[in-house]
Order: structure tokens, then sequence, then C-alpha cells
């Protein structure tokens, strides 16, 4: 779910062929998969999450992607997911099926998080960080496509399989894969 393209998650300044996910496209399960409603005080506790989505730039419709919990206490996909939509659930009263994972609460009113808003907090995080120095790269350096190309480098260079990488992130090439490791 790190390397997820930002159109499913913020809203575009254009609306494109790619959906952004919804609230019934984020499943939870238990250890016997069975399904964990979203209202449950054992959310956080499901097994696994799955998202499922729509429509996407690769023509795949309905695509699933499942990941089990991680004893990760930040980045455990569980746990993230669980919060995501506990944090909807609490800022959207009127929430529904057709509730995207994008809002976000500013000066009192709720709003769809857009890419903008993302890049920026991508790009204030690291300036606070030490931008440059710290990581090779200036903050104005960083879109909104460094999310997926920076979780498939980050597997790569955990030696995570190139199929692997691509199933994670939904490719269907893996010419961004290329990479010479120094000898």
């Amino acid at each position: 779910f790190f390397a997820m393209r930002s159109c499913e998650c913020t809203t575009t300044p254009t609306p494109g062929k790619t959906k952004t996910i919804n609230l019934p496209g984020i499943i939870f399960r238990d250890r016997n998969k069975q399904v964990v409603p979203h209202d449950s005080p054992d959310l956080a506790e499901a097994e696994y999450v799955s998202l499922t989505f729509e429509d996407q730039k690769n023509n795949e419709k309905n695509d699933t992607r499942s990941q089990r919990r991680t004893d990760d206490p930040i980045l455990c996909p569980v746990r993230r997911s669980a919060s995501l939509v506990s944090r909807i659930l609490r800022l959207v009263p009127t929430h529904g099926a057709s509730t995207t994972i994008n809002p976000i609460l500013d000066s009192g009113t709720v709003l769809a998080m857009s890419q903008e808003f993302l890049r920026d907090r991508l790009r204030v995080t690291c300036t606070a960080l030490g931008g440059k120095k710290t990581f090779g790269y200036s903050a104005s350096d960083i879109g909104t496509k460094s999310l997926r190309s920076g979780a498939a480098m980050a597997l790569f260079l955990m030696n995570h399989s190139t199929e692997r990488i691509m199933l994670l992130g939904r490719w269907k090439s893996a010419a961004f894969l290329v990479y010479i490791r120094p000898q």
C-alpha cells in the first residue's frame, strides 16, 4: 500500500481513469478470515487488510491487494489502515459507500486531501528532517510520484524480488527497476 499511486489516495486537479479508494474498498479480516466491521473496537487488531482498486491506469479493475499485520508499531499496514478508517468515521458523520479515503479537517471543515497538499506535506517533512544534507536531495525535488518510486526502490534495496515489487505496486513492467549496484 505504500506504493499506491497518489491519485488512489488524493484528489487530482483533473479527474483521470484511476479512482480514489473508498471506504468499502478497505476490508479487514481476523485470523479466521472473517470480516471485521469498520466500527469494531478490535479493528486495529485484525490480522489482514485488503484494499480494492476500482479502476487503474494499467486497465485493471477491482484489483484487490492484501497485507498481513506486522509487528512494526508505526508501519503495520493493518494498524495504519485501521487508523485511517477510524479517523474517517470520526471526521465524516455522513460517511458511506462513496466516502473516499482522503478527508482532512481544515479549520473545522472536512475537505478532500489534494495531491498538492500531500506534496507540500512531504516537502515540509523533508526540510524538517534535514533536506539535502540528510537525504541527498532537496525538498523541491519531491513530488507525489516520489512515494511510489521510493517504495519500489526501498523494496529492491531490501532484496525483494522484482516480481514481488511489481505485485505490490501493481506494475505490469519492470522498466522502472533498472538499477546498477556499485561494485
